[in-house]
């Protein structure tokens, strides 16, 4: 069983990692903290790569998230394996990140 007091240390941690991050990737679906980090990000002024394998995840419609479009927000939709090569794409093209 874990405590409250560890809930606490692990709370703090992961948003201490978010504020000390250039950039933050987050994987959909994600678990229970996982929005309140993309929000915490926003809200820091982080890149922020949300991944999904699932494109319909970011559609316009009735199921989209208004965060996952926030202007510091890029959606993802490859394979697992390829978040990496991705994400070295795009820092590698400065123009994106202006």
């Amino acid at each position: 069983m874990v405590s409250k007091k560890r809930l606490q240390e692990v709370s703090i941690h992961e948003l201490n990692g978010v504020s000390e991050s250039e950039f933050v990737v987050v994987l959909l679906p994600g678990g229970k903290g996982t929005h309140l980090e993309l929000g915490f990000a926003i809200a820091k002024g982080k890149k922020i790569f949300l991944h999904s394998e699932d494109p319909t995840l970011f559609e316009l419609g009735p199921q989209t998230n208004a965060f996952y479009h926030h202007p510091d927000v890029m959606c993802l939709t490859c394979s697992f394996d390829n978040i990496a090569f991705e994400i070295y794409s795009i820092f590698s093209t400065p123009a994106i990140l202006t």
